[in-house]
């Protein structure tokens, strides 16, 4: 089966400013840096209607068509071919957003009181806006039809822009990461016992990395090879793991609470006494059983 991923990036840039929300009051506020932003997924938000997201967090959708049948079995978050998406706000900042070269939708955001802050329309379109604080709702749109080749939906990831937090440009979504550790282990493959707190690794082959006792909580692993990697004693707490391959790695005594788990290999991994709770695991694929898996 083939899956399509978009992606959806968000630089965020901090600012103070003067506004006023939509009754007469005006206060002012500014945007401080957190040192974790909570992961979003929709099956949690349909489920919650009192969630709501926190600008900087890893969003993950499942983005009907727009003539996709309705799905009973997964969390939908608006009509079929629109999800929503709800935003809290806390203080004001310039906001950068753009849309992934490869985007099949639209999307806006909306306040309270109707003001649309920004409309995407097309692939790699961006929008420069200050959003005071307060409640808006995101609206993503679809812009195909189903042809029930590749199912009736596409996986959408908002996530903040890794290269612009590098540089500097931006805010790190999920704090804490140690950057010459990562480089280490981007060029080495081996970083045991090392602070990846919410780093990103999307694209990469890690084939055989040693992470043993390394903290990966709220991490994003995104279309990442860790074949034969060791992750034994590595917390993988609220980790976003996504279309990656984990054929032959060693979870043993891992932390993977709260972790998402999506279209993953899995064969012959070693998953035994590793802590699962309230870990996802959806579309995991395996030939060869992964040990202790239940």
């Amino acid at each position: 089966m083939k899956y399509i991923y978009l992606l959806f990036t968000i630089l965020f840039v901090p600012s103070i400013a003067l506004f006023s929300g939509c009754s007469d009051d005006s206060i002012t506020n500014s945007v401080t840096t957190t040192d974790k932003f909570p992961a979003r997924t929709e099956a949690e938000l349909s489920l919650n209607a009192g969630a709501s997201v926190i600008p900087g967090s890893v969003v993950y959708v499942d983005l009907e068509n727009l003539d996709a049948p309705p799905d009973s079995v997964n969390g939908d978050t608006g009509s079929i071919g629109e999800d929503v998406i709800p935003y809290t706000y806390t203080g004001t900042a310039m906001h950068r957003i753009k849309l992934g070269a490869g985007a099949l939708f639209k999307a806006r955001l909306v306040s309270e009181c109707g003001e649309v802050m920004y409309q995407l329309n097309a692939p790699g379109d961006s929008a420069r806006v200050t959003i005071p604080a307060g409640k808006y709702k995101l609206y993503l749109t679809s812009t195909v039809s189903s042809d029930g080749a590749y199912g009736y939906s596409k996986p959408v990831f908002i996530h903040p822009d890794s290269s612009a937090i590098r540089s500097g440009a931006g805010m790190p979504p999920q704090g804490g990461y140690i950057p010459w550790q990562l480089d280490q282990l981007l060029e080495t493959g081996k970083c045991p016992n090392c602070d990846l707190v919410g780093a990103q690794i999307t694209g990469k082959n890690l084939t055989g990395a040693d992470l043993n006792h390394s903290d990966l909580s709220n991490a994003v692993l995104f279309k990442a090879s860790f074949g034969f990697a060791n992750f034994s004693g590595a917390v993988l707490e609220g980790a976003n793991i996504y279309q990656s391959s984990f054929k032959f790695a060693n979870f043993r005594g891992a932390n993977l609470s709260n972790s998402q788990w999506r279209y993953i290999e899995l064969d012959l991994a070693d998953m035994c006494e590793t802590n699962r709770s309230r870990a996802f695991f959806s579309d995991i694929y395996f030939f060869l059983r992964p040990f202790c898996w239940e």
